[in-house]
Protein backbone atom coordinates (compact mmCIF):
# COMPACT_ATOMS: atom_id res chain seq x y z
CA UNK A 1 0.00 0.00 0.00
CA UNK A 2 9.15 2.52 2.55
CA UNK A 3 11.54 0.79 1.42
CA UNK A 4 12.17 -2.81 2.04
CA UNK A 5 10.95 -2.39 5.50
CA UNK A 6 7.76 -1.26 7.23
CA UNK A 7 7.94 2.16 8.81
CA UNK A 8 6.13 4.52 11.79
CA UNK A 9 6.46 7.73 12.19
CA UNK A 10 4.57 10.84 13.51
CA UNK A 11 2.06 12.43 12.21
CA UNK A 12 4.04 15.25 11.26
CA UNK A 13 6.18 12.98 8.69
CA UNK A 14 3.28 11.05 6.77
CA UNK A 15 4.67 10.14 3.48
CA UNK A 16 2.53 8.23 0.85
CA UNK A 17 3.56 4.52 0.27
CA UNK A 18 2.30 5.77 -3.14
CA UNK A 19 5.16 7.62 -4.41
CA UNK A 20 4.28 6.38 -7.01
CA UNK A 21 3.32 3.57 -5.08
CA UNK A 22 -0.51 4.48 -4.23
CA UNK A 23 -1.07 3.12 -0.76
CA UNK A 24 0.09 5.08 2.07
CA UNK A 25 -1.02 3.12 5.10
CA UNK A 26 -1.03 5.47 7.66
CA UNK A 27 -0.29 2.58 9.30
CA UNK A 28 2.82 -0.45 9.45
CA UNK A 29 6.53 0.77 9.40
CA UNK A 30 9.40 -0.21 11.47
CA UNK A 31 11.89 2.38 11.33
CA UNK A 32 12.97 6.00 12.89
CA UNK A 33 11.09 8.83 11.47
CA UNK A 34 14.34 10.66 10.39
CA UNK A 35 14.65 7.49 7.96
CA UNK A 36 11.29 7.62 6.43
CA UNK A 37 10.96 8.23 3.27
CA UNK A 38 8.82 7.45 -0.11
CA UNK A 39 8.85 4.59 -1.52
CA UNK A 40 9.07 5.88 -5.06
CA UNK A 41 12.01 7.48 -4.22
CA UNK A 42 13.85 6.85 -6.44
CA UNK A 43 12.30 3.09 -6.46
CA UNK A 44 8.64 3.85 -5.99
CA UNK A 45 6.88 0.82 -6.49
CA UNK A 46 5.64 1.27 -2.77
CA UNK A 47 5.98 1.36 -2.78
CA UNK A 48 1.73 0.49 -1.48
CA UNK A 49 3.29 0.47 1.75
CA UNK A 50 1.68 1.24 5.54
CA UNK A 51 2.31 3.80 7.23
CA UNK A 52 0.59 4.14 10.92
CA UNK A 53 0.26 7.56 12.14
CA UNK A 54 1.54 8.79 15.67
CA UNK A 55 0.62 11.72 17.41
CA UNK A 56 4.01 11.23 18.96
CA UNK A 57 7.12 10.53 18.12
CA UNK A 58 8.36 7.15 19.06
CA UNK A 59 10.85 4.34 18.77
CA UNK A 60 11.34 2.17 15.82
CA UNK A 61 9.17 -1.07 16.65
CA UNK A 62 11.25 -4.57 15.99
CA UNK A 63 7.71 -6.53 16.34
CA UNK A 64 6.75 -8.94 13.58
CA UNK A 65 7.33 -8.80 9.92
CA UNK A 66 4.93 -6.66 8.06
CA UNK A 67 4.74 -9.94 5.55
CA UNK A 68 2.60 -11.55 8.37
CA UNK A 69 -0.92 -10.82 8.33
CA UNK A 70 -2.27 -12.08 12.09
CA UNK A 71 -4.54 -9.14 12.46
CA UNK A 72 -7.15 -7.14 10.45
CA UNK A 73 -5.28 -5.22 7.96
CA UNK A 74 -5.23 -3.41 4.12
CA UNK A 75 -3.24 -5.36 1.91
CA UNK A 76 -3.41 -3.01 -0.70
CA UNK A 77 -5.98 -1.03 -3.09
CA UNK A 78 -6.17 -1.05 -6.85
CA UNK A 79 -7.29 1.85 -8.72
CA UNK A 80 -9.14 0.74 -12.23
CA UNK A 81 -8.25 2.61 -14.17
CA UNK A 82 -4.35 3.00 -12.88
CA UNK A 83 -4.21 6.14 -14.08
CA UNK A 84 -6.98 8.76 -15.33
CA UNK A 85 -7.77 12.01 -16.30
CA UNK A 86 -9.79 14.11 -13.63
CA UNK A 87 -12.99 14.33 -14.45
CA UNK A 88 -13.56 10.69 -15.46
CA UNK A 89 -15.03 7.36 -13.66
CA UNK A 90 -12.53 5.44 -11.45
CA UNK A 91 -13.15 1.75 -9.60
CA UNK A 92 -11.20 1.12 -6.16
CA UNK A 93 -11.10 -2.16 -4.94
CA UNK A 94 -9.74 -2.92 -1.11
CA UNK A 95 -7.54 -6.05 -0.75
CA UNK A 96 -8.07 -6.93 2.95
CA UNK A 97 -6.81 -9.75 5.01
CA UNK A 98 -6.86 -11.39 8.64
CA UNK A 99 -5.15 -14.48 10.61
CA UNK A 100 -8.13 -16.42 8.43
CA UNK A 101 -7.52 -15.21 5.36
CA UNK A 102 -9.32 -12.53 3.02
CA UNK A 103 -11.77 -10.44 5.41
CA UNK A 104 -14.54 -8.08 4.65
CA UNK A 105 -14.77 -5.18 6.88
CA UNK A 106 -17.05 -2.12 6.59
CA UNK A 107 -14.56 0.35 4.43
CA UNK A 108 -15.53 3.85 3.69
CA UNK A 109 -13.95 5.89 0.91
CA UNK A 110 -13.29 10.32 0.53
CA UNK A 111 -11.06 11.83 -2.22
CA UNK A 112 -8.79 14.41 -0.29
CA UNK A 113 -9.46 18.01 -1.53
CA UNK A 114 -6.78 19.45 0.32
CA UNK A 115 -3.69 20.31 -1.54
CA UNK A 116 -0.36 20.06 0.54
CA UNK A 117 1.16 23.39 1.89
CA UNK A 118 4.73 24.10 1.36
CA UNK A 119 5.02 23.83 5.09
CA UNK A 120 4.41 20.42 5.22
CA UNK A 121 6.95 17.95 4.32
CA UNK A 122 4.70 14.96 3.92
CA UNK A 123 2.74 13.42 1.04
CA UNK A 124 -0.68 14.26 1.87
CA UNK A 125 -1.61 17.13 3.68
CA UNK A 126 -2.14 16.53 7.26
CA UNK A 127 -6.18 18.47 6.67
CA UNK A 128 -7.14 14.94 4.54
CA UNK A 129 -6.53 13.37 8.09
CA UNK A 130 -7.79 16.21 10.59
CA UNK A 131 -10.84 18.46 8.46
CA UNK A 132 -13.74 16.40 7.56
CA UNK A 133 -14.37 19.96 5.23
CA UNK A 134 -11.70 18.72 3.31
CA UNK A 135 -13.22 15.25 2.36
CA UNK A 136 -15.78 14.26 -0.52
CA UNK A 137 -17.56 11.33 0.23
CA UNK A 138 -17.76 8.64 -2.50
CA UNK A 139 -19.31 5.81 -0.62
CA UNK A 140 -18.65 2.56 1.28
CA UNK A 141 -18.37 -1.11 0.90
CA UNK A 142 -15.06 -3.38 -0.55
CA UNK A 143 -15.15 -1.30 -3.49
CA UNK A 144 -16.64 2.32 -5.13
CA UNK A 145 -16.84 3.90 -8.03
CA UNK A 146 -16.42 7.42 -8.36
CA UNK A 147 -15.39 10.68 -10.85
CA UNK A 148 -11.75 11.99 -10.16
CA UNK A 149 -12.42 15.63 -9.45
CA UNK A 150 -12.02 17.93 -12.65
CA UNK A 151 -9.93 19.98 -10.34
CA UNK A 152 -7.35 17.20 -9.04
CA UNK A 153 -4.48 18.98 -11.63
CA UNK A 154 -4.76 21.96 -9.34
CA UNK A 155 -5.06 20.87 -6.52
CA UNK A 156 -2.10 17.67 -6.77
CA UNK A 157 -0.82 18.42 -10.04
CA UNK A 158 0.91 20.45 -12.83
CA UNK A 159 -1.52 23.17 -12.65
CA UNK A 160 -1.44 26.50 -10.39
CA UNK A 161 -3.34 25.97 -6.87
CA UNK A 162 -6.45 27.62 -5.83
CA UNK A 163 -4.76 30.25 -2.77
CA UNK A 164 -6.24 31.24 0.54
CA UNK A 165 -4.92 34.33 1.86
CA UNK A 166 -5.27 33.23 5.33
CA UNK A 167 -3.35 29.65 4.77
CA UNK A 168 0.32 29.37 3.78
CA UNK A 169 1.18 29.86 0.21
CA UNK A 170 0.35 26.80 -2.48
CA UNK A 171 2.37 26.12 -5.35
CA UNK A 172 2.19 23.29 -7.80
CA UNK A 173 3.09 19.99 -7.30
CA UNK A 174 6.54 18.53 -8.14
CA UNK A 175 6.13 15.22 -9.95
CA UNK A 176 7.71 12.18 -8.93
CA UNK A 177 10.68 10.15 -10.67
CA UNK A 178 8.09 8.85 -13.13
CA UNK A 179 6.70 12.51 -13.75
CA UNK A 180 3.34 11.39 -11.69
CA UNK A 181 0.89 13.28 -10.08
CA UNK A 182 -1.56 11.66 -7.96
CA UNK A 183 -5.02 12.65 -6.35
CA UNK A 184 -5.32 11.20 -2.44
CA UNK A 185 -7.91 8.36 -1.52
CA UNK A 186 -9.20 8.26 2.33
CA UNK A 187 -10.10 4.81 2.86
CA UNK A 188 -11.45 4.03 6.57
CA UNK A 189 -11.68 0.48 7.36
CA UNK A 190 -12.51 -0.72 11.11
CA UNK A 191 -8.70 0.22 12.36
CA UNK A 192 -7.71 2.93 10.78
CA UNK A 193 -7.43 5.17 8.08
CA UNK A 194 -5.01 4.68 4.91
CA UNK A 195 -4.63 6.78 2.03
CA UNK A 196 -4.36 5.52 -1.41
CA UNK A 197 -3.00 7.71 -4.24
CA UNK A 198 -5.13 7.46 -7.83
CA UNK A 199 -2.19 8.69 -10.86
CA UNK A 200 -3.75 11.45 -12.35
CA UNK A 201 -2.83 12.83 -15.89
CA UNK A 202 -1.71 16.21 -15.89
CA UNK A 203 0.15 18.63 -18.18
CA UNK A 204 3.46 18.65 -18.43
CA UNK A 205 5.37 21.57 -16.47
CA UNK A 206 7.97 24.09 -17.86
CA UNK A 207 8.27 22.04 -21.15
CA UNK A 208 8.16 23.48 -24.51
CA UNK A 209 5.18 23.41 -26.48
CA UNK A 210 7.30 20.76 -28.77
CA UNK A 211 7.93 18.75 -25.97
CA UNK A 212 4.51 18.82 -24.72
CA UNK A 213 3.55 17.75 -27.99
CA UNK A 214 5.91 15.13 -28.68
CA UNK A 215 5.17 13.93 -25.13
CA UNK A 216 1.03 13.94 -25.52
CA UNK A 217 1.81 11.76 -28.71
CA UNK A 218 4.40 9.15 -27.21
CA UNK A 219 2.86 8.80 -23.68
CA UNK A 220 0.14 6.04 -22.90
CA UNK A 221 -1.53 6.04 -19.30
CA UNK A 222 -0.28 3.40 -16.86
CA UNK A 223 -2.17 0.31 -16.96
CA UNK A 224 -2.52 -2.76 -13.78
CA UNK A 225 0.38 -5.43 -13.84
CA UNK A 226 -1.29 -8.31 -13.73
CA UNK A 227 0.48 -11.59 -12.02
CA UNK A 228 -0.26 -14.76 -14.04
CA UNK A 229 0.59 -17.14 -11.49
CA UNK A 230 2.06 -18.12 -7.78
CA UNK A 231 3.96 -21.26 -7.55
CA UNK A 232 6.10 -23.18 -5.06
CA UNK A 233 9.24 -25.33 -5.25
CA UNK A 234 10.89 -27.87 -3.53
CA UNK A 235 15.06 -27.54 -1.85
CA UNK A 236 15.89 -29.33 -5.58
CA UNK A 237 13.51 -27.03 -7.99
CA UNK A 238 10.32 -29.05 -8.16
CA UNK A 239 7.13 -27.61 -8.05
CA UNK A 240 4.66 -28.41 -4.90
CA UNK A 241 1.24 -28.93 -4.44
CA UNK A 242 -0.51 -25.77 -2.77
CA UNK A 243 -2.62 -28.16 -1.15
CA UNK A 244 -0.11 -30.23 0.29
CA UNK A 245 3.29 -27.73 1.08
CA UNK A 246 5.61 -29.74 3.61
CA UNK A 247 4.88 -27.83 7.59
CA UNK A 248 8.22 -26.66 8.79
CA UNK A 249 10.35 -26.31 5.88
CA UNK A 250 11.89 -23.11 4.28
CA UNK A 251 10.37 -23.47 0.27
CA UNK A 252 10.79 -21.39 -2.55
CA UNK A 253 7.44 -18.44 -3.68
CA UNK A 254 7.37 -18.12 -7.54
CA UNK A 255 5.56 -15.04 -8.70
CA UNK A 256 5.12 -14.69 -12.36
CA UNK A 257 3.97 -11.84 -15.15
CA UNK A 258 3.92 -11.06 -18.33
CA UNK A 259 7.07 -9.27 -20.20
CA UNK A 260 4.37 -6.34 -20.97
CA UNK A 261 3.98 -6.03 -17.44
CA UNK A 262 6.87 -3.47 -16.82
CA UNK A 263 6.06 -0.74 -19.45
CA UNK A 264 8.23 2.31 -21.16
CA UNK A 265 6.90 5.58 -20.84
CA UNK A 266 8.41 9.15 -22.24
CA UNK A 267 9.51 10.99 -18.50
CA UNK A 268 10.22 14.97 -18.73
CA UNK A 269 13.40 15.18 -16.94
CA UNK A 270 13.42 18.46 -14.77
CA UNK A 271 17.21 19.01 -14.62
CA UNK A 272 18.09 18.62 -18.47
CA UNK A 273 14.58 20.26 -19.33
CA UNK A 274 14.37 17.14 -21.89
CA UNK A 275 11.97 14.23 -22.84
CA UNK A 276 13.68 10.49 -21.89
CA UNK A 277 12.29 7.33 -22.04
CA UNK A 278 11.82 5.32 -18.43
CA UNK A 279 10.94 1.50 -18.17
CA UNK A 280 8.82 0.76 -14.97
CA UNK A 281 10.19 -1.22 -12.04
CA UNK A 282 7.81 -4.21 -10.56
CA UNK A 283 7.82 -5.50 -6.96
CA UNK A 284 5.67 -7.85 -5.14
CA UNK A 285 5.09 -7.46 -1.87
CA UNK A 286 4.23 -10.81 -0.38
CA UNK A 287 2.08 -11.39 2.70
CA UNK A 288 1.24 -15.03 4.60
CA UNK A 289 -0.77 -16.04 7.68
CA UNK A 290 1.71 -17.62 9.15
CA UNK A 291 5.56 -18.87 8.86
CA UNK A 292 8.31 -16.35 8.37
CA UNK A 293 9.34 -15.13 4.82
CA UNK A 294 12.62 -14.20 3.92
CA UNK A 295 11.56 -10.76 1.84
CA UNK A 296 8.66 -8.74 2.62
CA UNK A 297 9.31 -7.44 -0.73
CA UNK A 298 10.94 -8.66 -3.89
CA UNK A 299 11.12 -7.60 -7.88
CA UNK A 300 12.90 -6.40 -10.54
CA UNK A 301 14.59 -2.83 -11.36
CA UNK A 302 13.23 -1.32 -14.22
CA UNK A 303 16.55 -2.27 -15.90
CA UNK A 304 16.05 -5.86 -15.20
CA UNK A 305 14.18 -8.18 -18.56
CA UNK A 306 13.72 -10.83 -15.98
CA UNK A 307 9.53 -11.40 -15.39
CA UNK A 308 9.53 -13.38 -12.00
CA UNK A 309 10.09 -12.30 -8.16
CA UNK A 310 10.97 -14.72 -5.57
CA UNK A 311 11.03 -15.26 -2.08
CA UNK A 312 11.72 -18.12 0.76
CA UNK A 313 9.07 -19.35 3.02
CA UNK A 314 9.28 -21.01 6.19
CA UNK A 315 6.20 -22.57 6.26
CA UNK A 316 4.34 -22.88 9.56
CA UNK A 317 3.15 -26.01 10.97
CA UNK A 318 0.47 -28.70 9.54
CA UNK A 319 -2.61 -26.97 9.00
CA UNK A 320 -4.42 -24.26 6.54
CA UNK A 321 -2.87 -21.10 5.60
CA UNK A 322 -3.25 -17.92 3.22
CA UNK A 323 -0.82 -16.59 0.90
CA UNK A 324 -1.35 -13.19 -1.10
CA UNK A 325 1.18 -11.98 -3.51
CA UNK A 326 0.72 -8.40 -4.34
CA UNK A 327 2.12 -7.00 -7.76
CA UNK A 328 3.01 -3.19 -8.11
CA UNK A 329 4.87 -0.99 -10.79
CA UNK A 330 6.48 2.34 -10.38
CA UNK A 331 3.55 4.11 -11.88
CA UNK A 332 1.17 3.33 -8.95
CA UNK A 333 -0.23 -0.10 -11.07
CA UNK A 334 -1.39 -2.74 -9.12
CA UNK A 335 -2.57 -6.58 -8.58
CA UNK A 336 -2.58 -9.49 -7.00
CA UNK A 337 -3.35 -12.87 -6.49
CA UNK A 338 -4.40 -14.94 -3.09
CA UNK A 339 -4.00 -19.08 -2.43
CA UNK A 340 -5.79 -20.55 0.54
CA UNK A 341 -2.66 -23.19 0.77
CA UNK A 342 -2.46 -26.52 3.32
CA UNK A 343 0.44 -27.59 4.68
CA UNK A 344 0.87 -31.40 5.24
Amino acid sequence: MVRLAERRASASELRAEGEPHPMVRLAERRASASELRAEGEPHPMVRLVLLTVFLAACQPDLGPSSSVVNRLRLLAVQMEPAEVVPGTVATYTALVGDANGPASPTINWSYCLAPKPLNENNTVASACLFDPTMASVLGAGPSVMANVPVNACALFGSSPPPQDPTSPPLRPRDPDVTGGYYQPIRVDDSLEPTFALQRITCDLANATTDQTIAYRMTYKANTNPTLTAVSARASDGSELDLNALPANTAITLHAEWLPEAAETFPVFDLNTRTLRDSRESLRVSWYVTGGTLLLDRSGRASDDLEVFAENTWATPPPGPAHLWAVLRDSRGGVGWLDYAVTMK
